[in-house]
């Protein structure tokens, strides 16, 4: 039997594990790279795969692209794995140099007035194939039927 005085052993995942057993509110543990911060939300990556970590209030977040292990209860929202870690003490940085590509994301605002990446891709494709369907319509086009059309230096017949 387990006092209030004895701590749970977290069980040691890797978060692509994690989220196949979709939370279910067991204690766990997570070594991976701080990925992106916003707020009191962490993201932690790791071989590909993520986890998002709700920090508890008054806790500081580490420096991205450092090595953390969090422990907490891993919960499911909104089709999202969440980690909550219980206390500060749930979080350790195992290693405080970022790695090389490692940050990706940043609290700080971009300098494309709100939009993201995406929007703006999308923005430049969908021009990119409005023009290339005029160039193909008016390569199309026979304009010599036309005598309105004709250049002054032509003849008419």
């Amino acid at each position: 039997m387990l006092t209030g005085a004895q701590d749970l052993a977290p069980q040691k995942l890797m978060i692509k594990d994690a989220v196949a057993k979709g939370g279910g509110g067991a204690l766990i543990e997570i070594e991976a790279t701080l990925f992106s911060k916003s707020g009191q939300k962490l993201v932690l990556e790791q071989e590909g795969a993520q986890i998002t970590v709700v920090l508890p209030d008054g806790t500081t977040a580490p420096t991205l692209g450092s090595r953390v292990r969090v422990r907490g209860i891993a919960t499911a929202s909104t089709g999202t794995l969440r980690l909550l870690p219980r206390t500060a003490k749930d979080i350790e940085v195992v290693t405080d140099t970022p790695k090389v590509g490692a940050v990706l994301s940043t609290d700080e605002p971009t300098p494309n007035n709100g939009m993201s990446p995406g929007l703006i891709l999308l923005g430049v494709t969908i021009l990119a194939a409005a023009g290339f369907a005029v160039r193909h319509y008016f390569s199309q086009r026979s304009y010599g039927k036309h005598p309105s059309l004709r250049l002054a230096t032509e003849k008419s017949h």
